[in-house]
């Protein structure tokens, strides 16, 4: 115990704290300057190096994977003998563009389309139907051209031709065209683009060619993928194997042959690497497949790259010193804020040590005003929450236990010997049946159980369905009563009849319909009872068709109700509350007769206890329907609820 009155060490960590930190603060300062000082033109440099490898060989990559999948999408051909037949039937229907054998030329264009995104167009000529089909991928528009005499050598002159041999050609960078097609949108088609060629044939004979598939794709998906920003220095070429220029930041030179300073002679064709030549970092790459040879020069001057090093350099010296200069003061701050709450919460649990009995009234909020919402206020909150529980648990126990004892104190009084009252109904129905009045014996057997189910004071809670089997007998017995002019249902959802509720929940909420709704003075008096559940709540309803309920006695009752809650909610705070409740609710909510004795439990009685089996947690309708009848209504969220007898009742 003398462990908590040792303040000292609470203020020498605090010092130990603050001065050991601030010692590796300046430590690291004076490396950390030392360091960038001598190395960041050399870090900067290597951070470009690794930024722009891999930004080249993403964009390699992608080429590459364009253009295989554009290889691959169009030999999907082969395996669809459907259009294989429409290319090599000169029967098929290409009258225009709409007819089903079109629409299924262009839906294998398109499925082109779909392996390579960044296509801006897809072209197929058929030379056996002297068709040419164009689909424009920004629209998704679609063109037929009927071309007479067309042919491979027609429309491939000898200096353009791709290889008859059955390879895929990728034809330079040159302005969209259109095929000689009539399309829309003629301003979109000013750029330039990079044409795949894959010529189609008749398998296995490969000297047998049906047509030419083009898929044109635009260098902008180059300028897209490798843009370093708008104030950026750094250049991309992609050249040929004979140095003619596929892209360039400057469209003018697409076409024309790189030819610069920093180009390096000696370079292999296969080669790799990153090197400086005449003030430019250079960082290159060879890339291509049997279709054709590329290579990519990412260019960058070296003053630029220094420049940006050099600039933040200065920069963040100057905020690293005032970033250090304001996390010292701050982190002075930050641990007297800290660790003087923690000195305070400290002598809270030291005083409260020192009664016999723990205080579970006192809070922290109330000694240590901590508004912050961090670490230490959700502690105190923590604390403060679980003194709370701790409390409403042992208050509310003390109320369950109260109000066992008031019920069985009511039982004892009105309870003459039950089992012997239940032994002989059941003794008095054995001979009514041996005199074979069948009805009479129902009766008093029902009444029976009823009476057993009752009296059973060992439980609290029981299922919804040993409800339901209750208040079925004693509407039963209420309806033989008064010659059947009481007609009743029950419709429960599945699922709902394994639910616990406090044990004389229904009874008394149908008897209260039938009082209050006079229903024995009707001929056609009905009353149902539903049962609902859905995936939050579980409600019960009572409807009858009795006199129509007076709204403002409904308002007052509604009232009351909102009154109970709100006056549980105040238990935890006022320990004399809750047999207050219990009283006023006894006196309240019970009916009584010409002699003033009571009849039944009331409405609030079973408010009551609904509120106190789930914390709280029930609401209480009541409103008049569409129909002018009465309806009452009580709803529990499903996650206060059992399915079976918790092991403690």
């Amino acid at each position: 115990m003398n462990r908590f009155h040792r303040k000292r060490p609470f203020v020498s960590l605090r010092y130990k704290t603050i001065l050991t930190v601030m010692l590796i603060v300046v430590v690291a300062m004076i490396c950390f300057f030392t360091y960038f000082y001598s190395y960041s033109c050399d870090k900067a440099r290597e951070r470009y190096h690794e930024q722009t490898i891999i930004l080249r060989d993403n964009l390699v990559n992608n080429i590459s994977y364009y253009v295989t999948n554009c290889a691959k999408a169009a030999r999907s051909i082969y395996y669809n003998d459907s259009v294989i037949k429409l290319l090599t039937n000169p029967n098929s229907n290409f009258i225009n563009g709409e007819t089903r054998d079109s629409n299924e030329i262009f839906s294998y264009l398109l499925s082109i389309y779909a392996s390579v995104p960044s296509a801006v167009q897809v072209q197929l000529s058929a030379y056996r139907l002297e068709r040419s089909f164009l689909l424009t991928t920004y629209d998704l528009a679609h063109y037929l051209r009927i071309t007479p005499n067309l042919s491979y050598e027609q429309e491939y002159p000898q200096s353009v031709r791709p290889s008859i041999d059955g390879s895929i050609r990728i034809q330079n960078s040159h302005r969209m065209t259109s095929y000689s097609h009539f399309v829309s949108n003629v301003a979109s088609r000013n750029q330039y683009v990079f044409t795949v060629q894959i010529p189609l044939y008749i398998l296995p004979n490969a000297d047998s060619m049906i047509g030419m598939l083009s898929v044109d794709i635009s260098t902008r998906y180059i300028e897209n993928s490798c843009s370093f920003g708008t104030d950026s220095e750094t250049e991309v070429y992609i050249v040929t194997q004979d140095g003619t220029i596929i892209y360039a930041p400057d469209e003018s030179r697409i076409g024309e042959t790189l030819n610069t300073a920093w180009i390096r002679e000696d370079a292999l064709p296969d080669e790799s690497n990153t090197y400086t030549r005449a003030g430019m970092e250079v960082s290159t790459r060879a890339f291509g497949s049997s279709y054709y040879a590329w290579r990519i020069y990412i260019v960058t001057p070296i003053s630029a790259i220094t420049r940006d090093a050099l600039n933040s350099q200065v920069t963040l010296m100057v905020l690293f010193l005032l970033v250090l200069l304001l996390i010292a003061i701050a982190l002075f701050g930050e641990m007297l804020r800290v660790v003087s709450p923690l000195n305070r919460m400290t002598l809270f649990f030291n005083q409260n040590q020192n009664y016999e009995q723990y205080n579970l009234n006192a809070r922290l909020a109330d000694h240590i005003h901590y508004h912050a919402n961090d670490e230490i206020g959700v502690l105190i909150q923590t604390i403060d929450s679980m003194l709370e529980s701790i409390d409403q648990h042992m208050e509310r126990e003390y109320k369950m236990q109260l109000a066992t004892r008031n019920s069985e104190l009511r039982a004892l009084q009105a309870q003459i010997n039950p089992h012997f009252i239940y032994n002989t109904l059941q003794f008095i129905a054995g001979r009514i049946l041996e005199n074979g009045d069948v009805d009479s014996y129902n009766t008093i057997a029902s009444f029976g159980q009823m009476l057993h189910y009752a009296m059973n004071m060992d439980e609290s809670i029981t299922s919804v369905e040993r409800e339901v089997d209750y208040v079925r007998r004693y509407l039963e017995l209420q309806a033989l009563r008064n010659d059947h002019r009481l007609n009743f249902s029950i419709k429960a959802d599945p699922g709902t009849m394994e639910l616990m509720i406090p044990k004389m929940t229904l009874q008394p909420m149908a008897e209260n319909a039938i009082i209050h709704g006079m229903l024995f003075d009707k001929t056609d008096s009905r009353i149902e009872i539903r049962l609902e559940r859905d995936h939050e709540f579980f409600s019960m309803t009572f409807v009858n068709n009795g006199e129509r309920a007076d709204e403002e006695k409904m308002r007052i009752q509604m009232e009351r109700a909102r009154g109970f809650r709100k006056k549980y909610a105040q238990i935890s705070r006022d320990a004399g509350s809750f047999a207050q409740l219990l009283q006023n609710v006894q006196i309240d909510e019970s009916v009584r007769g010409q002699d003033g004795s009571s009849h039944h439990i009331g409405l609030g009685n079973v408010y009551v206890r609904f509120l106190l089996q789930y914390d709280g947690q029930c609401e209480l309708s009541m409103q008049i329907n569409k129909q002018q009848e009465t309806e009452v209504s009580l709803r529990v969220p499903l996650s206060y609820m059992h399915t079976e007898l918790p092991k403690d009742i």
